[in-house]
């Protein structure tokens, strides 16, 4: 019994001596595996770590050219906002000068007004004052033609005049010569 106990312990320490190589060859792969991973993830971390410092030069460079465009902008906003200032200004002053121009216009547009009623009557007076022209006119036409007429008698009773005072004349030269004649 007890060789029994031996052989049976024997082939225990056997099958225990091969299970345990079969673990420590196992054991051995893990360990040959989880190194082969590890030096994986060591590459792949490196390479990630690469990355992250590249991405963050990036971000920084980003961070950097934010801040630039942040302060352009701000500049920019600042002088938008000046400008804008400036032409609220220069819209006020153009519409206080509108406004005065518009009242300005309303004045003229009144002497206007004015000017065109003055001009009808003048216009009036000056139609009126034509009508006594031609009225005049034709009265004195009217006194041109009499005069006319007055001057054609005038000369003709001039001329009626001259010949009785050379008849006169002619008798008085011969009522000289006959008292001349009588008077011898």
């Amino acid at each position: 019994m007890m060789e029994s106990a031996k052989l049976r312990a024997e082939n225990r320490v056997r099958e225990l001596t091969g299970e345990n190589e079969a673990q420590a060859s196992r054991i051995e792969e893990m360990i040959a595996d989880f190194e082969k991973m590890k030096q994986e993830l060591m590459a792949s971390n490196a390479q990630k770590d690469q990355m992250i410092a590249n991405l963050t030069g990036q971000i920084n460079l980003l961070n950097s050219n934010v801040k630039e465009k942040d302060a352009s902008l701000e500049e920019k906003l600042y002088t938008f906002e000046f400008e804008k200032k400036r032409m609220d200004v220069e819209m006020q002053k153009i519409r206080d000068s509108r406004t005065g121009l518009q009242n300005k216009n309303a004045g003229l547009q009144q002497d206007l007004d004015s000017i065109k009623n003055e001009m009808a009557n003048l216009r009036f007076n000056l139609t009126r004052q034509d009508d006594g022209v031609k009225r005049l006119s034709e009265q004195a036409q009217l006194k041109d033609e009499k005069l006319k007429e007055l001057q054609s008698e005038l000369d003709s009773l001039n001329i009626r005049l001259r010949e009785k005072d050379e008849t006169i004349s002619k008798l008085n030269n011969n009522v000289n010569l006959l008292k001349k004649e009588l008077g011898k």
